[in-house]
């Protein structure tokens, strides 16, 4: 049980930080702003940003701005989203997933500066510290920009890496004559993924009323839909080991009561009450419980932490988005589960510490 909400918990929580490494937990963005690259701009309120930042549970607000293009490396062309970001951006997520390289200056002399994901490196044949010739579409004309490749990254969500370049929001301010506090929206960092349904709440009547909030699960409903799923199979998957628990402990309680039947007569003569005998019975069978909670909490433990150090068990990343089974070490789910497995447990004994009313002594002394 430890294992699977562990693995599963993990898993929601590396997908989720991915994605929102992308695109932020919230975003606030004009109400022209759809699926498609391209809108009216926002203009930056500072007074709307301060009350942001000083909401609790958030943990970055910065501005973004992006611009489809085409790049042209050698015979090499590619597609691609440019994604402008400020200084004010938190790049702990691209940090994290930096395989050459390092991430780009964001200030006036190194606006050309950019990272590009492993994907598209390969299919445009780059490297870090190449330069890169890109094609915008800007007032109906087509606009040539170079920028460096100063870092290569890759994150493993092939929808994310095939797609977006990411570089100074400036660049993306002057191919669409904005001035410089103009950019498509904010984008709003929680603390926690699970924080995010309550920051919503708390920052909505701080939002004027031509702007929209969008969470990330709203914008990426599929990823996160599927992942809803996942919590399908802990459920299933507890279900079944707390049936087989409680099925286990029962008949070896049966067991031993059968065993013990000449000596639940003995003692019933002797002047034994039910409840006395029973305490027996149920005392013996927790110290058998605990004995059993305490090996599995090891165990788990044990290669739970094995996993998170040496990633030993491996995955398939085209198909799961990472190359090792993730562990999420959560002590609430722990704590939860060790103590649900102590109620059933119990109430699993007391099922058949009953039939110790029912023992005859005089037929117990004759039993064989």
């Amino acid at each position: 049980m430890l294992i699977s909400v562990s693995v599963v918990t993990g898993f929601k929580k590396e997908i989720g930080e991915k994605v929102s490494g992308f695109g932020s937990h919230i975003l606030l963005t004009n109400y022209e702003l759809t699926q498609t690259i391209g809108s009216a701009p926002i203009e930056a309120d500072l007074f709307l940003l301060n009350q942001l930042r000083q909401t609790a549970s958030i943990k970055n607000v910065s501005m973004f701005a992006y611009k489809a293009g085409i790049i042209k490396n050698k015979s090499k062309i590619q597609g691609f989203i440019f994604k402008g970001i400020g200084r004010g951006s938190n790049n702990e997520f691209f940090q994290k997933n930096m395989i050459s390289g390092r991430l780009p200056v964001l200030d006036s002399l190194h606006a050309q500066e950019v990272i590009i994901s492993q994907n598209i490196a390969r299919k445009i044949d780059a490297k870090t510290g190449d330069k890169l010739r890109c094609y915008f579409i800007a007032d109906e004309q087509i606009r040539a920009k170079a920028f460096v490749i100063s870092g290569i990254f890759h994150t493993g969500l092939e929808a994310f890496d095939d797609k977006f370049i990411i570089g100074n929001i400036s660049q993306v301010q002057k191919l669409n004559n904005w001035k410089p506090y103009q950019a498509d929206g904010y984008e709003i960092l929680t603390d926690n993924l699970d924080d995010i349904q309550d920051v919503k709440s708390r920052i909505t009547p701080l939002i004027p009323f031509d702007l929209k909030i969008t969470t990330i699960d709203q914008k990426y409903p599929e990823i996160f839909d599927w992942l809803e799923l996942t919590n399908m199979n802990v459920w299933v998957i507890l279900a079944i080991m707390a049936a087989v628990c409680i099925m286990t402990i029962v008949s070896v309680l049966l067991i031993t009561i059968l065993e013990k039947t000449n000596a639940i007569g003995l003692f019933k003569t002797m002047g034994a009450s039910n409840l006395s005998l029973t305490r027996i019975f149920v005392s013996k069978s927790l110290i058998l419980a605990f004995k059993g909670i305490l090996v599995g909490n090891v165990l788990a433990l044990t290669i739970s932490i094995l996993q998170l150090k040496f990633g030993i068990l491996k995955l398939d990343q085209e198909s799961y988005y990472m190359p090792v089974v993730p562990i999420n070490l959560d002590w609430l789910a722990y704590f939860l589960i060790n103590g649900s497995i102590v109620l059933l447990c119990v109430f699993a004994m007391l099922i058949p510490s009953m039939i110790i009313n029912r023992i005859s002594p005089a037929k117990s002394v004759r039993f064989n």
